[in-house]
């Protein structure tokens, strides 16, 4: 009797650390249904997605996406740091994806959904993922 308590007791405990390991995958397909907004089935281009960011986003966000610009100075609330270890994590593809397109209330960032196309928004979000990504690439550039 007491094997079986305890092989049972095993199999609740790896069920429920399955179930608390899986939930931010959970979380995120719930956050994207959400948002009604899947990814898109597309290859992304961070190549194109620079140029875009560079052309519109580099301004205010800086050239390495670090926030720090001449016009990010003049902001409150500052411009996101794409940089950030502490920001970035937290925040999915979907949720740059709306921030670019919709905006942010109560800052500074506009629309973009009827300036750039939605594979245009996209490209911009695979290259701020790349700057995220390579930071130290970019650091030791400097």
């Amino acid at each position: 009797m007491k094997q079986f308590l305890n092989t049972w007791s095993l199999v609740i405990i790896v069920g429920l650390l399955g179930i608390f390991f899986a939930y931010p995958a959970f979380a995120h397909e719930g956050h994207m249904m959400m948002h009604n907004h899947p990814y898109p089935k597309m290859e992304f281009s961070e190549e194109k997605g620079k140029n875009i960011y560079a052309k519109n986003c580099a301004s205010c966000h800086g050239q390495n996406g670090d926030g720090k610009s001449p016009v990010a100075a003049a902001l409150n609330p500052k411009p996101t740091n794409f940089l950030d270890l502490k920001y970035m994590p937290m925040r999915s593809r979907v949720d740059h994806y709306e921030a670019i397109a919709n905006g942010r209330a109560k800052t500074t960032m506009a629309p973009w959904k009827n300036i750039l196309s939605e594979n245009d928004i996209w490209n911009v979000v695979a290259y701020i993922e790349h700057l995220f990504n390579h930071q130290n690439d970019v650091k030791s550039k400097r």
